[in-house]
Parts: C-alpha cells; structure tokens; sequence
C-alpha cells in the first residue's frame, strides 16, 4: 500500500508463495485478495493494515480475482477449473458473503465480473455462447437470475466496467490476433450504442464522476 502521492510505502503480506489481485472494500477497512500460501490459489480478506487475515474459499484448483459489492456484504469472484490462476482459461463466476459463506455459481465458462454501481447487476465475459470461441459481455442480477448476452459479437471482449451512474459498460474487444491488441468500446447498460473510443488500448479505468 502506498500514499496517492507516492509516499509511505508499507508492506501488507508476506509469505513465500505469493499474493496478488487486492481489492478495497466499499468501506476501505478491509483487503480482498488472492494467495497461494496454503498450496493452491484462495481468497483471503485481511484488515486494510495488513493484519486480522481470514481465508474465505477452499477449492481443488483456485480462485480469484474478487471484486466487492457496493455495499460490502457480498464478495464476486472467478473459480478455475483448470489448474493455474493469471494463465488459466476455464473458470466460472461465483458471488458469497463477505465472510466467505453462502458460495453460489452465477455463471459457468466465465470470467472478469464487475459489480454495478447500485450492486443489483454484475457483468461479466463468457465463452458459453455454442459455435463461437470468443467471449461476451454478458449481465445478470446479482441473485443469478436474468441473464442476458449484450454484444453478439465475432471478437473477443473483457474487461467490463461500469460507469459510475450505471448507465454505460465499457470494455475490451479484441479481433483475430491472439488476443495480442484490443481497442477500447463503451455501451449503454442494454448493449446498445457500441462505439470504439480508442484503438491498440486496455485496462480502461472511469473517472470518479464518469465523464
């Protein structure tokens, strides 16, 4: 952790096996992240000065890249099921309190969610769509119902992230290079209006007041 300035850095974890994916909580009191320092890939929580460190998943094969709710009362996360965790490219989506309870699959062959601004919806990008090796961009509410595919499209897309106001997603799509580029769309929430705003880019990130 370090000061917006650039000043006081401090350390937070420290183990021999390594950490990584940390995520605020709404709050900014608690630290959700990912470890490998109990022999595969989990999610853990810790206090946002380093300590109090609680392991919320068990899985065979890992988890992570947790993201909270607005409220801070849910937690979203990726299951692998594949082994490996940065490299793997077989996961489904799962949402569970912010103890770690309550663990419940929202989407199968899916990966990178991101909750919306008022936490009733979360996106996501999925393989699942039969005769096509791309992802999606994909919405459902967060109880798992309503499922709804919002690009239909012949490239690959991730990333969602919404705006602050909740009325726009922006993402990643890229075309047949490996995956190698991708430019930069924003949508409404619907999947409507899709436009490229910037080319050979990603990792788009909105300003706080969305413009």
């Amino acid at each position: 952790m370090i000061n917006a300035d650039g000043g006081g850095l401090k350390r937070l974890t420290r183990n021999a096996a390594g950490d990584a994916s940390p995520a605020w909580s709404p709050a900014g009191q608690k630290i959700a992240f990912a470890s490998r320092r109990d022999g595969n890939w989990e999610i853990y929580v810790m206090n946002a000065g380093g300590g109090g460190v609680q392991r919320l998943t068990r899985n065979a094969v890992g988890d992570g890249f947790s993201a909270w709710s607005p409220d801070g009362r849910k937690i979203v996360f990726v299951r692998f099921r594949r082994e490996g965790y940065l490299g793997a490219r077989i996961s489904d989506i799962y949402v569970m309190n912010a103890d770690g309870k309550g663990q419940r699959r929202l989407a199968r062959d899916a990966g990178f969610p991101s909750w919306s601004p008022d936490g009733r919806k979360i996106a996501y990008s999925s393989s699942a769509r039969a005769g096509t090796g791309n992802a999606d961009i994909y919405v459902v509410n967060a109880d798992g119902s309503g499922v709804r595919n919002l690009t239909h499209s012949t490239a690959a897309e991730v990333g969602s992230t919404w705006s602050p106001d909740g009325r726009k997603i922006a993402f990643a799509r890229s075309f047949d290079d490996g995956g190698q580029s991708s430019d930069i769309y924003v949508m409404n929430a619907d999947g409507s209006e899709q436009r490229r705003l910037a080319r050979n880019a990603g990792g788009m990130v909105w300003s706080p007041g969305g413009s």
